[in-house]
């Protein structure tokens, strides 16, 4: 059953109660299970799982665009099974960033995932700002990002 527009709503607003939770996992898992696969492959729901465990769910999640994307975002690796389309507004420390141009009416989702560089004393803060743009996955989506060569 499709996820309701008031869920999508309610995702995109603050505040970490049940509520809030359950309308953000429906909503991602539902946008990836829509957009992370080519349409002429069989989908493998271990990376919506996979995709799902980067997700802070006590954090907004949104659904664009609008609003439109940071126009220059950095690729997250494509490792770990994850492919291609994860993007970071801020490189990973010690990594040689790979710089994308993200176009302001590309499809994507929005979200926080845990700082995976949390040192002592980073208790309560909140993570880094993720994006997945699926347009990136599928050669027919080619104008929804293209590598920054500046």
């Amino acid at each position: 059953m499709p996820v309701a527009v008031s869920q999508i709503e309610l995702a995109a607003t603050f505040g970490a109660d049940v509520k809030r939770v359950y309308a953000r996992q429906n909503v991602a898992r539902e946008f990836f299970q829509k957009h992370m696969f080519d349409v002429d492959k069989e989908p493998d729901y271990r990376m919506v799982r996979r995709a799902m465990q980067v997700i802070d769910f006590s954090q907004p999640i949104v659904i664009g665009s609008p609003p439109a994307p940071p126009q220059r975002l950095v690729a997250v690796a494509a490792t770990g099974g994850l492919g291609g389309g994860f993007f970071r507004e801020m490189p990973a420390p010690g990594t040689v960033p790979e710089y994308w141009l993200i176009a302001p009416d590309a499809l994507h989702l929005k979200f926080v995932s845990p700082s995976i560089w949390a040192k002592a004393g980073d208790a309560g803060k909140v993570g880094e700002l993720r994006l997945f743009v699926p347009g990136v996955r599928n050669p027919k989506g080619k104008r929804a990002a293209t590598r920054d060569r500046s």
